[in-house]
């Protein structure tokens, strides 16, 4: 397996109609069908009401904060 190819996912979730989603989890998988299979098996534990997977790359950043180090220049 070529795992530089692997992608980023993070899993969200909504244990019940009207709760917020929550970001529950993250993993690497080759495509978006295996990343719907991974989230589906590792993340089985609650029978969620509500449950996306979403390639990390693909979400749109508004805004992000700064590491712990970087005001010390380290990243």
């Amino acid at each position: 397996m070529n795992y530089q190819a692997l992608k980023d996912y993070d899993v969200f979730t909504r244990i019940q109609r009207g709760e917020s989603i929550i970001q529950i989890g993250s993993f690497k998988a080759p495509d978006d069908d295996i990343a719907t299979v991974y989230a589906q098996k590792i993340y089985d534990e609650q029978d969620w009401a509500e449950m996306q997977v979403v390639r990390r790359d693909h979400i749109i950043k508004i805004k992000v904060p700064e590491g712990v180090f970087a005001q010390k220049g380290v990243k």
